[in-house]
């Protein structure tokens, strides 16, 4: 269930950065910090060729008509909006950031119920701040991750005063956590992991921005055993850089008669095309840093 390749994360926000950005929070507040990120960006659009080649791979499926030029502007607004994410994160630790929750209906029900159920994050605009808005659960919320090979790197900086207990369950656990995250939703706790990255020696083979891609089964493995639903979830950027929505897609309720676990790929595919959405809508908010297509183009 672990895997031991690099994230491009490992090796990028270095101590100074990170410095930098945060003087730019405090000073000037986090519109004018976010504006000066595109500064910062340029020079990683024009020079880190190996961040560069790891956002063509989705780059070149988001817009495949993009000549050179156009490209580099697409490169270099990804980046910007990479940057700016990190600074909305902090900012959502600070409290210096407006939510707003879609909680209708079977969601509402699902929050506020009993039953454990699992939180399906992507790397997607500032998807760590969702970490400051978890006590909207009113119950404890486990995450699913793996140690932050990056020290400089905080998972966990938008987390603020929460009043719901937070804990974590590393992938470097027996089973990649999955025992631990197991026992957790039988007590009725939320997990919260990610389902657009793939650890495993498997993963599903579904449609993702016209090619065949794979994503993990992870979540839907997990949630048909212990007979629990999966809840996608994506912050959406509303106003400037300070209002944000948390935006549900719909409740996915896994189902496994037998041990293949490619009976689950609809599932998958289900929040697959929830995750195409929301590119599509907002194409420089999706951090898809590695190559997921079975091209190997």
């Amino acid at each position: 269930m672990t895997s031991s390749r690099k994230n491009l994360s490992d090796s990028r926000g270095n101590a100074l950065g990170i410095g930098i950005f945060l003087f730019f929070l405090r000073t000037l507040g986090i519109n004018r910090a976010c504006e000066l990120v595109w500064l910062i960006s340029l020079f990683y659009a024009l020079f880190d060729r190996t961040a560069c080649r790891a956002a063509s791979h989705y780059l070149k499926r988001r817009f495949p008509r993009a000549e050179r030029i156009a490209m580099f502007r697409h490169t270099w607004a990804l980046f910007t909006n990479q940057g700016q994410a990190l600074i909305e994160t902090r900012a959502m630790g600070a409290g210096k950031l407006k939510w707003r929750f879609e909680n209708d209906g079977v969601v509402r029900e699902l929050i506020y119920g009993q039953k454990g159920l699992i939180l399906l994050a992507s790397h997607f605009s500032c998807w760590q701040a969702l970490i400051g808005g978890l006590g909207e659960f009113r119950r404890p919320v486990n995450f699913l991750v793996a140690p932050d090979a990056n020290l400089n790197v905080d998972k966990f900086a938008a987390a603020g005063k929460l009043h719901v207990p937070i804990r974590v369950i590393s992938t470097l656990e027996p089973m990649g956590g999955l025992v631990e995250a197991a026992e957790a939703l039988e007590r009725g706790e939320a997990v919260c992991m990610m389902g657009d990255r793939c650890f495993e020696g498997e993963g599903a083979h579904v449609e993702f921005l016209g090619e065949e891609a794979v994503f993990p089964y992870a979540a839907f493995y997990l949630a048909a055993r212990c007979s629990c639903p999966v809840l996608p979830l994506f912050a959406v950027r509303e106003k400037a850089h300070t209002s944000f929505t948390v935006r549900y897609g719909n409740a996915i309720f896994p189902q496994l008669s037998g041990r293949r676990r490619s009976d689950l790929t609809p599932y998958v595919q289900e929040y697959v095309s929830e995750l195409e959405n929301m590119a599509n809508q907002h194409p420089y908010r999706c951090f898809l840093f590695e190559n997921i297509w079975n091209s190997g183009k």
